[in-house]
């Protein structure tokens, strides 16, 4: 009788997890989109486009929440303390869900934590440098830092952060002595590039920066890739340059949720923001402000590839002698 009442109750009890899962994402209630960097920076553009249509599609309010720090550690961290309901979706790249933890022995988190739901964008990352700097390209930057005398300052949006990681790859490669300025978010940083605190960065592509340039509030020095790209196809590519022709990468976006959210939230969630991002006016967005739009895919294929991505740069912050925590 004992056995039979446990597996009732077992049953009853199931029933209401599921009905309860299957209510959280029910009309009236709020959504949280979690940006990791403050507002003003590429990430929170994405989230401003891509907020409203997916409000529309959920048939509920989505609040975004900016929550810059620890190269978008806080953040993650703050979605692992809420609960797996699909009420806060967190909008991630490979910098705050894999390096963070790879490269910050205070970030306790684990990457198999998330539940990758799909890629949304691909960006182009561009090498910035203060306005006032006598280098147009890679090569003429690479012989100011050797003449200069002194390490050459740089910005980064955290210690650990891609941009960190593969600005000190493209020091090493290129022989200069370089220090490292980190910032909680990419728009205080340009603050400080405008300024001539630091004197170069490298970071996503945004439509904005030509009309910084134009403002002389910055200056482009080419593209981070083999490859010219059509955004600004006049601006040269690192694989034109003698110093650094191979140096050639890119950053991804993508939304996710803590890894034990339910299935059926996971594929609700999956089945918005597929149908948000087929958006017409969603997609020319986000490519007008600099941003590729990528196709949405199966929540078994989104996760595939974020493993992939995490053993990918598993072996390159090892290669880098990084702490592994």
């Amino acid at each position: 009788m004992s056995k039979l009442r446990s597996l009732v109750l077992g049953l009853v009890a199931g029933l209401a997890m599921s009905a309860s899962a299957q209510a959280q994402l029910g009309p009236g209630k709020t959504i949280t989109l979690m940006v990791p960097y403050p507002a003003g920076g590429p990430s929170d553009a994405i989230a401003r486009i891509i907020a409203p249509r997916l409000q529309q599609v959920l048939g509920q309010t989505v609040l975004i929440e900016n929550l810059g720090g620890a190269s978008g550690g806080l953040a993650a961290m703050k979605l692992l303390q809420t609960p797996a309901d699909g009420r806060m979706i967190f909008q991630g790249s490979p910098n705050e869900l894999i390096l963070s933890p790879l490269t910050n022995p205070d970030i306790k988190f684990k990457p198999n934590q998330f539940r990758h739901v799909t890629q949304i964008t691909r960006n182009p990352l561009i090498l910035l440098a203060r306005p006032d700097l006598p280098a147009n390209n890679i090569d003429e930057l690479i012989e100011y830092s050797k003449k200069l005398g002194k390490p050459t300052p740089y910005g980064s949006v955290g210690v650990g952060s891609l941009y960190h990681i593969l600005s000190e790859d493209l020091a090493k490669q290129a022989g200069m002595k370089v220090t490292h300025v980190p910032y909680r978010g990419a728009a205080p940083m340009f603050q400080d590039l405008a300024g001539g605190a630091v004197d170069f960065a490298i970071l996503p592509y945004q439509a904005s920066y030509k009309g910084l340039q134009d403002q002389k509030k910055l200056k482009m020095l080419g593209w981070v890739s083999e490859k010219r790209d059509n955004f600004i196809p006049e601006l040269v590519a690192f694989g034109e340059s003698k110093g650094l022709p191979k140096f050639d990468h890119a950053i991804w976006a993508g939304m996710f949720l803590r890894a034990d959210t339910p299935d059926d939230i996971a594929t609700k969630i999956n089945a918005a923001i597929a149908e948000t991002m087929k958006t017409p006016e969603v997609r020319a967005a986000l490519e007008k402000m600099g941003s590729i739009p990528v196709d949405t895919t199966t929540l078994p294929a989104a996760q595939a590839y974020f493993e992939a991505e995490i053993a990918k740069l598993n072996g390159m912050t090892k290669d880098m002698d990084f702490k592994i925590n």
